[in-house]
């Protein structure tokens, strides 16, 4: 029995992928069915099984917080802050002269 997709507007192929894909006709999008055949004891290609794209849209996701986590670190500290950030920790691994190294960074930066 093959089911009916109201979004496609017709019933499934049982001998093809269950996905819906978007495709341009022209300038217009228009959904069909995945020309792709199933799996052996899937309704989804290897393409659209829904495992395997949750898959791929959690590394993507990862890979891209990671990206956004360096580009907010970046953003965060700007031209300056890892000259402070340096100034900082070397004070905090016991610089003897705080006041000078200080001094210093702020000659560097103006």
């Amino acid at each position: 029995m093959t089911d009916y997709v109201p979004r496609l507007g017709r019933k499934v192929d049982p001998t093809r992928c269950r996905a819906d894909v978007m495709y341009y006709e022209g300038n217009w999008p228009r959904n069909k069915q995945c020309d792709f055949k199933p799996r052996p004891g899937s309704k989804y290609c290897g393409i659209h099984n829904p495992e395997k794209v949750a898959e791929r849209r959690a590394a993507v996701r990862a890979r891209d917080e990671a990206k956004w986590a360096k580009e907010l670190e970046a953003r965060k500290f700007g031209r300056v802050g890892k000259r402070l950030m340096a100034a900082l920790e070397q004070i905090r691994d016991g610089h003897n002269d705080p006041r000078s190294l200080a001094a210093e960074v702020l000659e560097k930066v103006s």
